[in-house]
């Protein structure tokens, strides 16, 4: 007989990370994310596979504006940092003076764009998502395209470096005064890059079990033994509490048994 199609819930107990699963090891196209995946019905045996990924965010950097004086600011200048290992830049704090759009850039040190993105921020305080992929390098680039965006900067109060976690230090600004500017990016949140192997898990449909053939020998009757199996007894329809092994002795004809 074959299995009966069913669909499955596949559970990661993980806490640490972002869990991907896949339907193979090779084309890297996530179908699921999240710890609870549902499958679709499934006719037969299938394999699955998951990885987690990332790690705890740490944040780092000025808090907030009130590390010294600033205003906000209409020129184009950066901060300029060291990363140790492949990391996310996930959110910044940022202050604006009115509503506006700007290209937030991560470049590298000839000041090539590695990525950006394109946001319309608020008049105020405000933490916006920049998920920008560092790579481990030297006097890497944190800045804006173009000037008149109206961002608060600090110029003066800045203390070099900011280390962040084991995974990026600030080293400094473009400014060409005294290193105590701190240009834009506030209360910075980085997540270390990191990715398991590839995990297998099975969704195992067995074929149904076969109406069991019970034997009697004098009071005792029995089906067949297997440690697969577990076993549970009934009377007239009606449960045998702690009836659960292939055997069973009778004072009576027990009419079925599953």
């Amino acid at each position: 007989m074959n299995p009966r199609p069913l669909s499955f819930n596949l559970i990661s107990y993980s806490t640490t990370g972002q869990i991907h699963w896949f339907n193979d090891t090779t084309s890297g196209n996530s179908i699921f994310t999240g710890n609870t995946f549902n499958t679709p019905i499934l006719s037969n045996t299938t394999n699955f596979y998951l990885t987690e990924e990332g790690s705890i965010p740490v944040f780092g950097g000025p808090v907030n504006f009130t590390i010294g004086a600033g205003s906000y600011y209409q020129g184009n200048q950066y901060l300029i940092f060291d990363s140790y290992t492949s990391s996310k830049l996930i959110s910044v704090l940022i202050y604006a003076d009115t509503s506006n759009t700007v290209t937030f850039e991560l470049r590298d040190n000839n000041g090539t764009v590695i990525d950006d993105t394109v946001i319309t921020v608020v008049s105020g305080p405000q933490t916006i998502i920049l998920n920008f992929d560092i790579p481990p390098a030297n006097d890497l680039q944190l800045g804006i395209n173009g000037i008149n965006s109206g961002l608060f900067r600090n110029n003066n109060g800045a203390s070099f470096p900011y280390t962040i976690g084991n995974l990026v230090t600030f080293t400094g600004a473009s400014n060409q005064s005294t290193q105590d500017n701190w240009y834009f990016y506030y209360n910075i949140e980085i997540m270390e890059n990191c990715k398991s192997e590839y995990k297998q898990i099975t969704a195992v449909l067995n074929p149904p079990l076969a109406i069991p053939i019970i034997s009697q020998n004098g009071n005792q009757l029995s089906t067949i033994n297997n440690s697969s199996y577990s076993y549970q007894w009934y009377m007239n329809g009606v449960v045998i509490n702690g009836a659960n092994s292939n055997t069973i002795n009778i004072t009576q004809a027990a009419r079925s048994v599953r």
